[in-house]
């Protein structure tokens, strides 16, 4: 629950504050002091996070700078990617993560194994809630509240997803509630809901993932019949990039 305060702070605090807010992981002066107040305290209890190239090869500085940033809204200290020759120009500008102020770290992922596979090699390092964002999406939503979210839940699996265009959706997903009942990846009757590419994740879900697949596949449906699938729905700028 929020509730609205008015402080008096230094002239100068204010104006490094205000120059954190770039109008997409920070929007505002408010926003820009919470996430500060949320980094010090460490109160998202979101560290690490995973990003998934695939066979991404030109993503751009840019776009991925936005990705840290969205990643670093909630506090995440270290983002883990898997790949391998295909990704090497996407791991030439990343580096160390030291000019992005994070610590990039690198999984080998000698063959293609899919968005579960993945994730799976860098199970040992995942020990704690962490967050996996697609490395083709676009979003400005608020990072925080979907942390809030699948922290309140007590979710183990956390999709985000958001309304699109029927002639823009790949995905058949039906909700109850908070929880996706029902996904169906690349369904021939999709529905003008999608999976946005960004989720939140216990640890506990290496028991429901497979070494090599697919968490669309081969992850996603089953939870979901299962009552095990949480959604967290904004309507905020989403875009899926080819």
């Amino acid at each position: 629950m929020r509730e609205k305060v008015s402080i008096s702070l230094d002239k100068e605090i204010l104006e490094k504050a205000d120059a954190t807010v770039d109008g997409i992981a920070v929007r505002n002066r408010s926003q820009a002091i919470e996430h500060a107040l949320r980094a010090y305290f460490g109160s998202s209890g979101v560290e690490k996070a995973f990003v998934l190239l695939g066979r991404s090869r030109n993503i751009k500085e840019a776009h991925l700078n936005h990705l840290i940033g969205m990643a670093k809204s909630v506090g995440v200290k270290e983002i883990l990617i898997a790949g391998g020759p295909n990704n090497e120009k996407i791991f030439q500008i990343l580096g160390s993560g030291s000019k992005y102020g994070i610590k990039v770290d690198y999984v080998e992922e000698k063959e293609l194994k899919g968005t579960a596979g993945s994730i799976w090699l860098a199970k040992n390092m995942l020990d704690s809630t962490f967050l996996v964002i697609a490395g083709d999406t676009s979003f400005t939503f608020d990072l925080i509240k979907m942390v809030e979210f699948h922290k309140s839940k007590g979710s183990m699996v956390t999709m985000g997803v958001t309304a699109v265009k029927l002639e823009d959706s790949t995905d058949s997903i039906i909700l109850e509630g908070e929880k996706v009942v029902h996904f169906n990846y690349q369904d021939k009757k999709p529905t003008y809901m999608t999976n946005a590419g960004v989720y939140l994740f216990e640890p506990e879900i290496f028991r429901h993932m497979p070494s090599k697949g697919s968490l669309e596949k081969d992850v996603f449906p089953g939870l979901a019949k299962e009552g095990k699938l949480y959604a967290y729905v904004f309507y905020r700028e989403w875009k899926h990039n080819e």
